[in-house]
This record gives C-alpha cells, structure tokens and sequence, in this order.
C-alpha cells in the first residue's frame, strides 16, 4: 500500500504528465476534437473528487462537458495546485479517512482517501493513453507520459 511519500511522488507525475499532455494537444493544427474532450473529462474528474474529499457538495451533474482548452489548462493549474496543497499535507491517517459521497446519479458510497487517489491516478493515465491516440490520429505527437520516463528525468 502507497504512503504520504508514494502518493507526494505520484503526483509530482500526475502534474508532469498533465502538462505534456496539455502540450500534445496545444500544438495540433486545428480539430483537437476528440483529445480535448478526453482532457477536459480527465480535469473535471479531478475537480469532481476535489470536492469530495473536501465535503463539498455541489451537485456536479456531469464530468463531460468538453471545456474549451484554454478553460481546460486555467482549471487544471488551479485544481493541480489544490491537489498539490493536500497531497503534501496528508497523513497516515488521512489516508485512512472513510470519505462518503454521492455518484452524479444519487448513488451513496464510501471511499477511503487512498483508494480515492488511487483511482485518480489511475484514471488518469486511462485517459492520457486515449488522448495519445486521438492526438496521433489527428496528426500530432503523443506525449510520453510513462511513469518510467518521469523516474528517469
């Protein structure tokens, strides 16, 4: 199981990533169409657990609303930072914190703080692969988001 120190390095990768990625999609000619609807979802995702775990309970009705990039990289600077800020104040016993919440449809669940960030990572990098291939397939080089390469840097 990752620690305060695992999930500080995780995110220094997840800021990392985030960026090249931004920069992918920045520089495609015109039609970022698919990319950036991916990124947009990956950014509000984040916003949406954001408030989670914080006990904000604004009703968040969709995670797809396909922000043009410009908003895309003003939400993510402010988001990443929020995350930046609590990631680097956790504890163990954050971590362990029973976080209860509702699914965009009602659904009550209860998520630990770890699994919570687990899943951000995770769903994150899903979609980083996604927004890889629209960005070739709309002529662009794929970032190299491997979590092997930002070890290596």
């Amino acid at each position: 199981m990752m620690n305060t120190k695992d999930f500080i390095k995780r995110w220094q990768y997840e800021i990392w990533a985030d960026r090249l990625v931004s920069d992918s999609i920045m520089a495609l000619p015109a039609g970022r169409g698919r990319a950036s609807q991916l990124f947009s979802h990956l950014i509000e995702s984040k916003v949406l657990w954001y408030q989670r775990i914080h006990g904000e309970h604004k009703h968040i009705t969709t995670v797809w609303s396909d922000l043009p990039i410009t908003r895309c990289l003003d939400v993510l600077s402010e988001i990443n930072s929020n995350w930046d800020k609590f990631v680097h104040e956790l504890s163990e016993e954050v971590l362990q914190r029973t976080i209860t919440y509702k699914t965009m449809n009602g659904q009550p669940y209860q998520s630990t703080v770890h699994d919570i960030l687990t899943h951000i990572l995770n769903h994150s990098t899903y979609h980083r692969g996604q927004i890889a291939m629209e960005v070739r397939k709309a002529g662009g080089t794929p970032a190299q988001t491997d979590y092997i390469t930002f070890c290596r840097e």
